[in-house]
């Protein structure tokens, strides 16, 4: 036969808090990351970019994931989001003592607007989102650096992504127009 088992008072007490703390947590508007509520009022959403846009792709795949209505070619939008431009530039961030360049600087800049689909009201003005990392370069492993590189610009190109889903997160559905700026 079997004895029934009992819990700790204190393990009891931790099991409580944290049940409370679970149900506490989404109230305080806590979601996790990669999980976005954009308002109902902007879909099916028309994704307007430049032909192989990263941006664009990444954009796609986080509201796709989300459970964001896109319009294809054939539904009619309600918005679109337009990919202005989008352009990657690498610099010098420090030289070597050798004149070698020993550290580099990725930037990569989108501009973009939101607009309603049957006015052309501006939802959110033209808007310019940068993000930036440096790396340090060994001329001896060019291959790894290339591939790191390749890996950096792809994490900024998520970052500006998420950061347009923030904002579209922010937006009231009737809204006139957003302001522009850098983020």
């Amino acid at each position: 036969m079997q004895r029934a088992r009992r819990l700790d008072p204190i393990a009891g007490l931790r099991l409580a808090v944290l049940g409370l703390g679970l149900l506490v947590l989404p109230a305080c508007g806590f979601h996790l990351r990669g999980q976005y509520d954009i308002p109902e009022g902007l879909a099916p959403v028309r994704i307007d970019a430049p032909a192989g846009s990263g941006v664009a792709r990444t954009l796609t795949e986080t509201l796709r994931r989300n459970g964001v209505a896109l319009a294809d070619a054939g539904t009619k939008p309600r918005t679109r989001l337009s990919i202005l431009s989008e352009n990657s530039d690498r610099r010098v961030l420090s030289v070597g003592t050798n004149g070698k360049v020993d550290e580099y600087e990725l930037v990569y800049t989108v501009h973009w607007r939101l607009v309603d689909a049957d006015s052309g009201r501006e939802r959110i003005a033209t808007t310019r989102f940068q993000a930036q990392r440096d790396y340090v370069y060994d001329p001896a492993a060019v291959l790894g650096k290339q591939n790191e590189e390749e890996t950096l610009t792809d994490d900024m190109r998520s970052d500006i992504a998420d950061r347009i889903v923030f904002r579209l997160q922010a937006l009231e559905p009737d809204t006139a127009s957003g302001s522009s700026g850098q983020m």
